[in-house]
């Protein structure tokens, strides 16, 4: 076996150092082949081991590096750790293993975090985590997470986890829920002033003198719970076996989870190491609803006046054996008239149910809101009519109570019980709530509001919606009406736009059947440039499919391209869109039609569209400390400095006192506003003597940052008997090409002397361009300006433009900004349009061909039709005997000639001495 194994281990500190090889370098394919590679040796360990395996572009193993070492049941995992064998093997990706020694494979709530944490970082520093393997002692069975949960590895932009088959079981041997018995996930709201508590553990939270606030919070979701289910429990399911109608981000540090169990409630914060207790949270939660009925305000209300009677007799008690009033008695008297305030209350909240109970007996009409819910209830002669609209107050609901003998009090109680019931699917153990339940709690509470208002309202916003459809059919209707005007049926084997809607209705409407899913088609309609005939030859047919459902735009659009379908030679793209994900058809439409527009202004006119440039996002610059650079983990480590000389006194301070034996350094952290904080860009720039500007190659957001660049140029002010590496942005243009400018008058003038001047100029202006589209790049790779131009022009004179036509093509297809699109797209049709030199040159004696604007043919005799035929032969002849043919070769060399007499130019076309403006 030892001939066929070859993976090495080795072992990190600076440097990467071999140890002796392990194990295979077959090519790892699935988790099952990962497995092998690892699973032998960890299963055989005592100990809890957690290994990395560096993996190359072709997924073949490079070696393996044991991250840390723990005991019997935990092993800490540094993150840091885990990537540095990578970074230092050049890894495309890699895989971490680690060993259970008890022999089990469930994954714990600390191996879900590290893993999610690891798919982020190494999203961050583009080495994806490919797996994580968790492999059982003794037996070698083992666990994939990517297997578990494969949509896991995806990593959202909001850091979001989900799984392709949600389910809900927690525990399928288990008794059903007990009645009353439920959690709550409450989830920080989306606001930017809450990134500094998002995904933080409690004790930085109250380090930094912050609290957990339920007014932060959303509740993203509620449901029933079994006997037995514990908060792990939850965490696991929330994060790989998540239910079909949970909407918010996989259980994560900073969320809070509330049990409902019996009368008691219970609020834990989902901490970096499980889960701590929250007693106050609840606090206002409980004393709003610890009176919600009109039978416990009663009770309350006999239980103060007992109260109240008991604390008097004890007054009077006091009284007698103090022989009057004091310290004791006023104590008693205050406490006495606390109860009476409270009774008060009681009593006018009572007294408020008990006038609303009899209102309610006798009324015709009322509404109240519900949640996010508003009901309506009108007294018919059969009984009562009622509607639920959201609060956007669109219809969603309504009914018929045919019990005239009950109160709208006992109708309003009914609604509210069937509004609160979530939805229980047995064949997936899942509970949800429907469309018209909205997000209304178990706990919300029906509030009375005015009837006629709600009314008023409703009308309003039913008018609105019939407009609004309308409008939304004309929109359609009239996309559709031009797409038959324009469409060109030549290439899709004579079809018109309608024959090819029904002919994908149809093809969707089979899928929808063969895999069962939950779609209904609304409408189908052909879009693209196609629909207004400015498509290219290879265009696709672009058909959208407008659909209700609850499934995912992007899994129908993957069954719907299990295979390619073609109308003729033309290759059919289906698009499905949803009004939950993308908006209602019209509304697309809407955005392709102006798409469309400014295409056709492109096609029709054969001009660039200039697009507005984007506004840039806000960044916020804030500096960081740490004791030891190569790890920030050890040492302290100072963060969201707001500013550099605070920077700098830090700084300063841990290099005289430190006693770790390691390099402090200062580094800048820029924050992009509206991202999370892990996709902040963070580069140490001072540390051991030296101020590293190397990173501003590899980081165009630092390097185009105004505030970073000032801050560097204040510490290179600050220190300055510290080595400098790398340059400033300004230094590197301007000592690598320049001053360009005038270089390049001079550079224009010497080539114009020997080149043709429009190869010169176009050269020029693909060169600007691509500086322009990225200025590291071109640095890293182009040695000068003054000799890309020279090649440049070379290309385009003898026609071999194949590299830069790969370059213009490359852009088109990867750069997302338009104007550049455009632009590159332009240089394709310049360089296209320009006729080389060398091509002219090739033909040689060809009648056809012009030089100097003149025909080289025989000029026409101006008597020849005025002479009789044997007059007009002769002169014929005197005319090739007087003007003998002349070669091209000859002409194009003497044109040459004389272009070099008139100083690189033709006397007509010299132009005046260059001056400065």
């Amino acid at each position: 076996m030892a001939d066929e194994y070859e993976l090495k281990q080795v072992k990190v500190r600076l440097k990467l150092s071999e140890a002796e090889p392990l194990y295979s370098t077959e090519q790892i394919t699935t988790p099952d082949k990962a497995a092998e590679v690892m699973a032998q040796a960890l299963a055989q360990l005592d100990r809890e081991y957690c290994c990395v395996v560096n993996l190359d572009g072709a997924n073949h193993p490079i070696n393996f590096n044991v991250v840390s070492i723990g005991d019997i049941d935990k092993a800490q995992v540094p993150i840091q750790n885990v990537f540095k064998s990578a970074i230092l093997s050049n890894a495309a990706s890699i895989m971490l293993f680690h060993n259970h020694p008890s022999g089990s494979t469930s994954a714990s709530r600390d191996d879900i975090e590290v893993t999610k944490r690891l798919i982020e970082a190494g999203k961050i520093m583009n080495i994806p985590v490919l797996d994580h393997i968790i492999v059982a002692g003794g037996t070698a069975d083992h666990f994939s997470f990517r297997n578990s949960n494969p949509d896991m590895f995806t990593v959202r932009e909001e850091a979001e986890y989900s799984v392709r088959e949600p389910q809900a079981k927690l525990d399928p041997d288990s008794s059903p829920p007990k009645a009353g018995d439920s959690f709550t996930i409450y989830q920080l709201k989306d606001d930017e002033s809450l990134r500094y508590i998002r995904f933080e553990g409690l004790d930085r939270i109250k380090k930094e003198g912050n609290t957990v606030d339920k007014d932060n919070y959303n509740i993203v979701y509620e449901a029933p719970m079994k006997p037995g289910t514990t908060l792990d429990d939850l965490y696991f399911q929330f994060n790989m076996q998540r239910p079909l109608d949970f909407r918010g981000h996989s259980m994560s540090v900073s969320d809070v989870v509330v049990l409902h169990q019996g009368e008691e409630d219970k609020a834990f914060y989902v901490d970096r190491f499980g889960f701590t207790e929250l007693p106050d949270f609840l606090r206002e939660r409980e004393a709003e609803h610890d009176i919600d009925t009109i039978g416990s305000l009663t009770e309350k209300k006999e239980e103060l006046k007992k109260n109240i009677s008991s604390e008097k007799e004890k007054m009077y008690a006091a009284m007698e054996e103090d022989g009057g009033p004091s310290d004791r008695t006023d104590r008693l008297q205050s406490h006495i008239n606390r109860l009476e305030d409270e009774l008060a209350g009681v009593t006018e909240s009572l007294q408020t149910l008990l006038d609303e109970q009899e209102f309610l007996a006798f009324a015709d009409e009322a509404a109240y809101k519900l949640g996010d819910r508003y009901i309506s209830i009108q007294r018919t002669d059969e009984g009562y009519d009622y509607s639920i609209f959201d609060e956007a107050y669109h219809l969603l609901d309504g009914g018929v109570y045919d019990n005239p003998d009950v109160s709208i009090g006992e109708v309003l109680q009914e609604i509210t019980d069937e509004l609160k019931q979530p939805i229980y699917d047995e064949a997936k153990d899942t509970y949800s709530h429907s469309a018209v339940q909205g997000n209304i709690r178990q706990s919300d509470m029906p509030v009375s509001v005015d009837y006629a208002e709600l009314m008023e309202k409703t009308e309003e916003a039913g008018l609105k919606e019939i407009d609004v459809v309308k409008s939304a059919q004309e929109v359609v209707e009239d996309f559709r009406s031009k797409t038959e005007q324009m469409f060109h049926t030549e290439d899709v084997d004579g079809m018109r736009p309608s024959d090819i809607e029904e002919a994908v209705r149809n093809q969707v409407q089979q899928v929808i059947e063969d895999y069962g899913l939950d779609a209904r088609i609304d409408d189908v309609i052909v879009s693209g440039s196609r629909c207004r005939g400015i498509e290219n030859k290879d265009s696709d047919l672009d058909v959208v499919v407008s659909f209700v459902g609850t499934e995912r735009e992007d899994d129908f659009f993957n069954l719907l391209h299990d295979e390619k379908m073609y109308f003729g030679s033309v290759e059919l793209d289906i698009n499905p869109i949803s009004t939950e994900q993308t908006g209602t058809l019209a509304e697309y439409l809407s955005g392709v039609e102006a798409y469309l527009s400014e295409k056709a202004a492109v096609h029709t006119q054969e001009k660039v569209i200039q697009f507005p440039e984007a506004e840039k996002p806000e960044q916020i610059v804030t500096f960081t400390v740490a004791e030891s650079s190569e790890f920030h983990s050890f040492g302290e480590l100072h963060e969201g400095i707001p500013n550099l000389q605070d920077a700098i006194k830090i700084y300063e301070k841990i290099c005289e006192e430190s006693k770790l034996n390691a390099i402090p350094a200062l580094g800048i952290n820029l924050h992009t506003v509206g991202t999370p904080e892990y996709e902040d860009v963070q580069w140490d720039f001072l540390s051991g003597g030296r101020l590293d500007l190397n990173g501003l190659m590899f980081l165009p957001e630092m390097s185009q940052n105004a505030e970073v660049m000032e801050a560097l140029h204040e510490l290179a002010d600050t220190y300055t008997d510290i080595r400098i590496e790398g340059r400033f942005p300004e230094e590197t243009e301007q000592g690598t090409f320049g001053p360009w400018v005038q270089k390049l008058e001079e550079l224009t003038e010497q080539l114009e002397s020997t080149h043709d001047r429009a190869a010169v100029a176009l050269a020029i202006e693909i060169d600007d361009f691509a500086f322009q589209v990225d200025r590291n790049e071109y640095i890293e790779f182009v040695g000068s300006r003054e000799k890309n131009v020279s090649d440049l022009v070379q290309y385009i004179e003898t026609g071999e433009t194949e590299g830069v036509v790969d370059y213009l093509k490359d852009l088109i297809r990867e750069n997302d900004n338009p104007e550049t699109v455009a632009q590159a797209k332009e240089y394709l049709k310049k360089i296209d349009e320009y006729k080389p030199l060398a091509k002219v040159e090739e033909l040689v004696e060809q009648n056809y061909n012009m030089i100097d604007d003149r025909i080289n043919n025989l000029p026409p005799d101006p008597e020849e039709k005025k002479e009789p035929a044997p007059q007009k032969t002769m002169r014929i002849e005197e005319h090739k005997k007087v003007r003998k043919r002349v070669s091209m070769k000859a002409k194009i060399e003497e044109k040459k000639a004389i272009i070099a007499q008139n100083g690189g130019a033709p006397e007509q076309d010299k132009k005046p001495p260059h001056r400065e403006v």
